[in-house]
């Protein structure tokens, strides 16, 4: 815990002197804006002491950020992606006690845009399939669709539905609880509606997405050749199967 604690008080005190120089303020003038002296800010910054959670709004107040930015983006972006997975369905997925949560991670719209852009893993991509049938109402999904168009990704974003539907339909055709054969049903019907939007005029028919990571022209064609069916049929070369995101939905489900 204590390593922990020293690690958030390094992130902090490094980047509250990025964003301090960024905005050409001296450490008199943030100190005067804190209520604390000069050599008060001058040790922090060395790592030193730390900032009052009262001092850390303030701070994102002043330089405009979201108080979750003063802690490393590598250090803490894989467990506040898992975190906000686990909050909008993903339970299989246990939330880190050992990070804060990330704002631009808080709904479901930019949860998907974040998990699509930037794969970090298979797992990570399958667990958007519970994240859906929880929170993918269709003006959440037609919303997610618009925003996609102008990130350039919307090709993936009708390979993650068509996937999701498929995986859907292998759970419906397993022993279900009422329940969860209630809320499958629901989710079902509204991804099909979703699928039934005329893609191929969002699309290049011809453009290719290459979602995992290809190093090499022979690593490419055996990505190609692994390629499910619905990979295929949107041009998205990748190796995750429909079964991966079956296989969330079902543990999804045994962890609530």
């Amino acid at each position: 815990m204590k390593s922990t604690i020293k690690q958030y008080q390094q992130s902090i005190a490094r980047k509250v002197k990025e964003l301090r120089k960024q905005r050409l303020l001296t450490q008199k003038e943030l100190a005067d804006y804190l209520g604390l002296s000069q050599n008060r800010i001058s040790q922090i910054e060395a790592g030193q002491g730390s900032f009052s959670a009262e001092h850390l709004l303030l701070l994102a107040k002043k330089f405009n950020v979201p108080p979750s930015s003063f802690v490393d983006e590598e250090k803490r972006a894989e467990p506040a992606l898992q975190n906000a997975l686990a909050r909008h369905g993903a339970k299989h997925l246990r939330e880190s006690e050992d990070t804060l949560p990330s704002e631009k991670l808080d709904d479901v719209l930019r949860l998907v845009r974040e998990v699509l852009a930037t794969p970090a893993d298979s797992r990570a991509v399958a667990a958007l399939a519970p994240v859906i049938v929880q929170d993918g109402d269709p003006s959440v999904l037609n919303r997610i669709r618009l925003r996609l168009i102008d990130d350039g990704i919307i090709q993936r974003y009708g390979w993650l539905l068509d996937n999701v539907h498929t995986a859907l339909r292998h759970e419906l055709s397993g022993k279900l609880s009422s329940d969860w054969r209630e809320k499958y049903e629901r989710a079902e019907y509204i991804l099909k509606n979703q699928l039934a939007f005329p893609w191929n005029t969002l699309t290049k028919a011809d453009r290719e997405d290459v979602f995992d990571s290809v190093v090499t022209q022979k690593t490419l064609d055996q990505v190609r050749k692994e390629s499910s069916g619905v990979s295929k049929k949107w041009k998205v070369v990748t190796r995750i199967q429909p079964k991966e995101f079956a296989e969330a939905l079902k543990e999804a489900r045994e962890s609530h």
